[in-house]
């Protein structure tokens, strides 16, 4: 994320979300989503996109 402070041999796992101003101070497992002061799990990247897709249906999905 934008702003984000990692802090040295910090490892973040592949397919991970940080959000903005976040400061890394312990690894991030794979998959996962972090944010805040100190940066801590949010959710799952899966549970994640399930939400945004939920919350954004496509155009054929859309309700008039």
């Amino acid at each position: 994320g934008y702003g984000s402070i990692i802090l040295p041999h910090v490892t973040i796992g592949d397919n991970c979300i940080v959000g903005a101003g976040s400061v890394v101070v312990n690894d991030i497992p794979p998959g996962t989503v972090v944010a805040g002061v100190p940066a801590q799990k949010v959710c799952t990247l899966k549970e994640f996109l399930t939400k945004i897709e939920d919350e954004n249906p496509g155009p054929l999905e859309r309700k008039v």
